[in-house]
């Protein structure tokens, strides 16, 4: 009997975009799967003892879970473990709701410009976020920059309007997929609906939309209307000392920090608008909330549910190494344990070279920690909701010598 351990690695050349309009070749997907193995009876097998985990090849390839153990116990166990995670997140996101009930008042209220009391926000409260697929009962809360337009396209496809896809410009599609799918009103009932929404760290998402928007020279980008709309009056308010050329019209990264936490979350802007007020998730509960760092395998878990294969998984961002890890059924009941399931982000980053971290770092260290502070209180209700650590963002702004 022997042992063996072996790579598996995949490739995906997709576009990227970069900072200041400069267009990078592309980024590559990489998959890292180490398979334990016995030589047994002329052929390898998985090793499975109490003590060594199976770390399965799992293959998500866009049209549902591919495992080389092909239909087995296994990857319904896996759907189940999935399956306790979302009712744990749903579970969660019940428990800060009612603890943070009274903030979340005052924020609901503000925001659809009612008196602070239960009944007339919810009389008043609309989900412009929420699109609803009424066939499939189907509710999807559209977060941008969290997998938005790869899951704009998968609802194309159930839509049977995939021809869209390539004929539209991105940024119609996004609406078209509104008038498709409207959102509820106040009254209708989607209790019996199936509802899930993508998240991703609040911090993360918040990067992103800033070099997307407000950084993101490119052709077709929407560069001049958030120029118009934020990035002139935040550069007028909050520009203290001179600039490098490329921020001549354009806030550094710290200037909008310093713009947010001063502006009250309901004049946000949907981009980068706190995830508990675009999806209202103390009103419309969700059954599947997935993070944007695990959406390869969570997806197939909506897939599992709602037999929608058109909503498997798209890779459409940065460098992904990730390893799958399933351990043996080592406890008492022989049954896998939800800590034993391990979905590890090893490595992501784009074709300049620049790793997320590297580029996170970037940009948190124009930071100090008082400032940091004052984003992550923006955002806490979000942080909690989802159970999100500042960290390692809290290391990145020491890297500023006046923090």
């Amino acid at each position: 009997m022997f042992s063996k351990s072996f790579r598996v690695k995949m490739t995906s050349e997709q576009p990227r975009q970069t900072s200041y309009g400069y267009k990078s070749t592309g980024s590559a997907l990489y998959w890292d799967w180490i398979l334990p193995l016995h030589y047994i009876g002329g052929g390898w097998r998985l090793r499975c003892s109490n003590k060594v985990a199976i770390t399965a090849a799992v293959l998500i390839l866009g049209a549902g879970l591919v495992s080389v153990l092909k239909s087995t116990p296994l990857e319904t166990e896996i759907m189940e473990l999935i399956g306790q995670q979302m009712a744990e997140r749903s579970a969660r996101v019940e428990r800060v709701c009612q603890r943070h009930s009274t903030f979340l008042l005052q924020q609901y209220s503000m925001w659809v410009g009612t008196p602070a009391n239960w009944s007339a926000v919810n009389r008043s409260l609309s989900y412009p976020d929420l699109l609803v697929h009424r066939d499939h009962r189907l509710v999807w809360c559209k977060v941008p920059k969290v997998a938005s337009t790869s899951l704009v396209h998968g609802f194309m496809r159930v839509l049977g309007r995939d021809d869209l896809i390539a004929s539209v410009p991105r940024g119609r599609l996004h609406n078209i997929i509104r008038d498709l799918m409207p959102h509820p009103s106040p009254q209708e009932d989607l209790s019996s609906f199936i509802a899930f929404l993508v998240i991703r760290h609040p911090f993360q998402r918040l990067l992103s939309a800033y070099r997307d928007k407000l950084l993101n020279r490119l052709e077709h980008s929407q560069f001049v209307w958030f120029r118009d709309q934020y990035g002139s009056s935040i550069i007028q308010n909050h520009r203290r000392h001179p600039q490098p050329q490329q921020y001549r019209d354009v806030p550094t990264f710290k200037e909008f920090v310093e713009y947010l936490v001063v502006t009250p979350v309901w004049k946000y802007n949907e981009h980068w608008r706190p995830y508990y007020l675009t999806c209202a998730p103390c009103h419309q509960r969700y059954s599947i909330i997935m993070k944007l760092d695990s959406i390869e395998l969570e997806s197939n878990y909506l897939v599992h549910i709602t037999g929608l294969h058109e909503l498997s998984p798209r890779h459409v961002h940065a460098t992904i190494n990730t390893t799958y890890t399933y351990p043996s059924s080592g406890n008492k009941h022989n049954k896998f344990e939800l800590s034993d399931f391990q979905v590890q982000l090893l490595h992501r980053e784009d074709r300049t070279g620049a790793s997320d971290s590297d580029i996170e770092s970037n940009f948190f260290s124009e930071l100090n920690v008082q400032l940091l502070m004052k984003l992550y209180s923006v955002y806490k209700i979000d942080f909690e909701m989802f159970d999100f650590s500042i960290s390692p963002f809290d290391t990145y702004v020491r890297l500023n010598k006046k923090s």
